[in-house]
């Protein structure tokens, strides 16, 4: 595994994508002033406010459902679902003969008409 290479200038030699990430992961946003703040530090240096997990960066609240889904619930609703106004196409695919696109793209070129494109 390759070593990460620095240069002379402190700077990454692979791009700055891990210092930022490292960045971001030592630190936050003060609540109070905005600006970045070590994460272990319990007082932000600009401002004086206090800071800790809950209001620096509050996780947010679980979802919670009132009751579960009975499974039955769901093939109750498969039965009921009401079909499409007009069926969808059922498109099958074709082998594609290249020596029939190059047929046409000739009779075209001689026609004068632009190229055939394949879709």
């Amino acid at each position: 595994m390759a070593k990460h290479r620095v240069s002379k200038e402190g700077r990454s030699l692979f791009g700055s994508r891990k210092r930022d990430s490292l960045f971001e992961r030592s630190f936050t946003r003060c609540h109070g002033c905005g600006d970045d703040v070590y994460v272990l530090a319990e007082d932000c240096r600009a401002c004086g406010a206090v800071l800790n997990a809950a209001t620096s960066n509050p996780a947010p609240e679980p979802v919670r459902h009132a009751q579960p889904v009975p499974q039955a619930h769901y093939a109750q609703l498969a039965r009921q679902a009401q079909p499409l106004a007009q069926p969808r196409p059922v498109l099958q695919a074709r082998p594609v003969h290249y020596a029939q696109l190059a047929s046409q793209a000739r009779l075209a070129a001689v026609a004068g008409e632009p190229k055939l494109r394949a879709s």
